[in-house]
């Protein structure tokens, strides 16, 4: 159980860690395409995040 538990917290800090990023280079002025292109991500995973985020608005 608690490797299952571990498996499911590192997947939450990797999730976290991409945020993280998009959302830094959301705030460097990338583009969505570019920062999908960067990440190798959908556009509309990038969209997601930042709606999330509270940094776009669609």
């Amino acid at each position: 159980m608690c490797e299952v538990l571990d498996r499911a917290e590192e997947r939450g800090r990797a999730e976290g860690k991409a945020e993280g990023k998009i959302v830094a280079y959301a705030d460097v002025g990338l583009t969505v395409a570019e920062i999908a292109e960067k990440m190798g991500i959908s556009e509309e995973e990038i969209k997601t995040v930042l709606r999330q985020e509270g940094i776009l608005r669609e």
